[in-house]
């Protein structure tokens, strides 16, 4: 198991976001798949009232230890290429 978990470890990518900044954006197709080390994320959902205005709701807050985004199925990575 720890070895899975060093291996793991190998592909992961370590960086910072800045306050505010969006990660991804509905409809978008999304690439990565991200592990919260520290700080939260907020989903937030906008809709459009019905005199035109925008409504931001926030649906979740994710935070420390939470994940989001896509994930491949490790099998696929066993397969010759």
């Amino acid at each position: 198991m720890i070895t899975m978990l060093n291996n793991l470890g190998l592909l992961c990518l370590s960086f910072s976001v800045e306050a505010q900044r969006i990660i991804l954006r509905k409809g978008h197709v999304g690439q990565n798949f991200y592990f919260i080390y520290s700080g939260s994320v907020f989903v937030n959902l906008q809709e459009k009232l019905e005199n035109g205005d925008i409504f931001v709701k926030t649906e979740a807050v994710l935070s420390k230890g939470d994940s989001f985004g896509v994930c491949i199925d490790l099998v696929e990575l066993q397969e010759p290429v």
